[in-house]
């Protein structure tokens, strides 16, 4: 979880130093981490994404496999299936 913002504090420094010309002081090193932990979360979302795009793909093709295999079960006769309501 990122409770403080390095990396906004980060790209402020790097705007000030801009136009002010002043050094970025090199210890960034949580704004660094922080961007880490992004990256690492935007490639994990985008991993989940598509996991869940090809179970459900999987998970269809085999419904669909298996709906069209399964006998279709006969009720005897004056047999009713009871509501729902």
């Amino acid at each position: 979880m990122m409770e403080d913002d390095y990396r906004g504090e980060k790209r402020l420094m790097e705007v000030i130093s801009s136009l002010y010309g002043l050094a970025v002081p090199k210890k960034i090193e949580k704004a660094n981490q922080q961007e880490k932990q992004v990256r690492l979360m935007r490639t994990n979302y985008g991993t989940r994404a598509r996991l869940r795009q090809i179970l459900k793909t999987v998970e269809d093709s085999y419904d669909s496999r298996f709906e069209k295999d399964k006998p279709e079960t006969q009720l005897p006769p004056g047999r009713k299936i009871p509501s729902k309501t």
